[in-house]
């Protein structure tokens, strides 16, 4: 008698929780006259798996068991029948496994008094073998998965966005990337040269970007730029430049002006002259500043009795030498006498139709 193949096995997890295939095993018993015969205390321990033709059987009888009490068919005498689940145990953690080969024998049964072994079946256990004349047979989702992929995937609005997902990356993120390694370098590049290497190539940058919106503000910022800034700065040049002639005229007024009527004159026209040529709060505030400054402290330093500055004091000396040696009548009057005429010297003492007329010297 020739034991049953079962083919390949569905391994499955191979642990109690998630099992493999649960395989069926069934044989018969006869006397030495070929009569069908009961055994005799058939239990699961009678039962044996050796793995690759090795004389060692499993260590447990884990996951083996009779289909009924005593493993016999009904009434039917001589008919027995077991099956065997396939998980591995904490003693056999491996002896389940993939690619191997397994032989199931009944061993040490009792029959008409005699002790009888039997080979019952072999299996191996891996992935089954696909029938594909079944699948390609069968009318449910398997056939319409096969028939799907035969020749390509039939969906036309799947498969036109894989085409158009494989253009983007092809087209679109490479030249995104391209662009972005060039705009990068160009950048760093800019940077590296300085801002003003930046200001000068905004007009590139505007006309290399094809965002209409993008271009709207960088031309917005370009003008601005060129013409707001640039007014703004020619503005500033000329105030600035109003406010210092005005400050020199006003500060040279000032410190030619004697006494305090002239100070206040200057002052007041120095202060209007700067603060209304000016927009700017702060530079109003400042030239405000500079008015009551000058109008107390350089008035007060002017009527001092004495100035810091020599400069000043020599020329003040000098003056007061000359105006020294002047004289004055009753009246108050300088008394002045005319001794030369274009560096000639007068004759006559004034007398009319005279020697005594005033004339040129001979």
């Amino acid at each position: 008698m020739t034991a049953p193949h079962y083919g390949k096995r569905n391994a499955g997890a191979l642990t109690a929780a998630s099992p493999g295939d649960t395989i069926h095993f069934n044989f018969a018993s006869y006397n030495d006259s070929g009569d069908s015969e009961a055994l005799t205390g058939f239990t699961v321990t009678d039962i044996e798996v050796f793995k690759n033709g090795l004389a060692t059987a499993r260590a447990t009888d884990s996951g083996y068991s009779l289909i009924s009490d005593t493993g016999q068919i009904g009434d039917r005498v001589g008919l027995y029948r077991f099956s065997v689940q396939l998980f591995n145990t904490a003693d056999d953690p491996t002896f389940y496994a993939a690619g191997s080969w397994y032989q199931v024998a009944v061993d040490s049964v009792v029959i008409d008094g005699k002790t009888v072994r039997a080979w019952v079946g072999s299996f191996e256990i891996g992935e089954p073998r696909a029938n594909v004349v079944q699948i390609d047979g069968d009318t449910g989702a398997a056939d319409q998965l096969q028939k799907a992929f035969a020749s390509g995937f039939a969906d036309t609005g799947i498969n036109e966005r894989l085409a158009r997902i494989q253009s983007d990356v092809d087209t679109g993120l490479r030249v995104h990337i391209d662009d972005l390694d060039t705009g990068l370098h160009a950048h760093i590049s800019d940077v590296d040269t300085g801002i003003h290497s930046i200001l000068q190539t905004v007009g590139v940058l505007v006309a290399a970007i094809s965002d209409t919106g993008v271009n709207q503000r960088f031309a917005q910022i370009q003008s601005d730029v060129d013409t707001g800034l640039r007014t703004h700065i020619n503005d500033l040049d000329t105030g600035m430049h109003d406010t210092l002639a005005d400050y020199d005229t006003g500060m040279r007024a000032l410190l030619a002006a004697r006494d305090t009527g002239a100070i206040a004159v200057a002052v007041w026209g120095f202060s209007s002259r700067g603060i209304t040529a000016s927009a700017d709060t702060g530079i109003n505030d400042r030239l405000a500043k500079i008015l009551a400054d000058t109008d107390t402290g350089i008035q007060s330093s002017v009527n001092v009795t004495t100035f810091a500055d020599t400069g000043v004091n020599e020329r003040l000396a000098a003056i007061e030498t000359q105006t020294g040696k002047l004289t004055f009548d009753t009246g108050n009057e300088i008394l002045a006498d005319i001794r030369k005429v274009n560096q000639v010297t007068v004759q006559g003492i004034g007398d009319t139709g005279t020697s005594n007329t005033w004339r040129p010297g001979t």
